[in-house]
């Protein structure tokens, strides 16, 4: 009996994984929010120093 080009069940397991929550699952996540942050903060910053350069330059 062949899966017909599907992937194997097993797959599927997978997809389940990240809804475990286990401790482990949950610090990941927050280092992943903290880092989105962080570079969000960042590129802000350039923004604001891009603009305020743009400024100097056509002032």
């Amino acid at each position: 009996m062949t899966t017909g080009g599907h992937p194997p069940p097993i797959s599927a397991e997978v997809f389940l994984v990240p809804l475990a929550g286990d401790k482990a699952e949950v610090e990941m996540s927050k280092q992943g929010i903290r880092a989105m942050v962080i570079s969000a903060v960042i590129g802000l910053f350039i923004w604001i120093a891009l603009f305020c350069a743009l400024r100097e330059l056509f002032t």
